[in-house]
């Protein structure tokens, strides 16, 4: 008599066990129906696209011209470049960029900023180009730059793919020409979207002997461009 009564309450789906009911009703033939959620991400015009600023903040601000935030709008755009001070003993040898004390205290690194609000990921590359060191009429002879890069993703940025980096070894600083590099960071096709920084420390110039003493300034030109459109062959 005690089991057909257990089975009766287990058939209902209700357990009494020491005061504590335990519901084990299952629904069958019950119905599910599906909907969506969409989110559309449409890219500013050229002239909504306000500056980016730097990710980095250099605790001891640059003059106009010289480095810094370059406020630049648009939707591909070089936010931030950096300014260098090569040091160095006497009249040849390896002078390199240094930092100042409050840049040192704050952990500050040398970098340059770049981003693509295209939402496109069609590409894009940065390239520097340096003129010959100077002070006033005499220029600096036997220089070469050794200027090492590592590009990294910005603080919020979810990019999978990385860009590539090309850092700077050796090479001479022509006293006429000056130094060309074509490509510092380069987003093939398909990566570079968001904001990227290329993180610059240890750039040093070795210069060599047979120099005269004096304060040499060059100007670095950071251009960026975007990568040419595959239009595929045609025949």
């Amino acid at each position: 008599m005690k089991k057909v009564v257990l089975l009766s309450l287990l058939s209902v789906g209700v357990v009494s066990m020491g005061g504590l009911a335990v519901n084990a009703e299952v629904t069958e033939g019950g119905q599910t129906a599906t909907s969506i959620g969409t989110a559309t991400l449409t890219a500013l015009n050229e002239g909504e696209a306000g500056a980016v600023d730097p990710e980095i903040v250099n605790p001891e601000p640059e003059n106009p011209g010289e480095g810094g935030p370059t406020g630049q709008t648009g939707l591909l755009t070089i936010d931030n470049v950096p300014k260098f001070d090569f040091q160095g003993t006497g009249l040849s040898g390896d002078f390199v960029d240094t930092l100042t004390p409050a840049q040192t205290e704050a952990g500050y690194v040398k970098n340059v900023q770049v981003s693509d609000r295209r939402g496109t990921e069609a590409g894009w590359s940065l390239g520097l180009d340096i003129t010959p060191f100077k002070s006033d009429e005499v220029t600096l002879k036997g220089a070469k730059l050794s200027l090492p890069i590592v590009a990294e993703k910005g603080s919020n940025n979810i990019s999978e793919k990385d860009i590539t980096e090309i850092s700077i070894e050796n090479k001479v600083i022509h006293q006429t020409d000056g130094l060309t590099q074509v490509d510092l960071l380069k987003a093939d096709q398909g990566t570079g979207a968001g904001t990227w920084l290329g993180k610059i420390a240890d750039a040093k110039l070795t210069i060599a002997d047979g120099n005269i003493a004096g304060t040499y300034t060059s100007t670095f030109t950071w251009s960026l461009a975007a990568l040419p459109t595959d239009t595929g062959n045609t025949k």
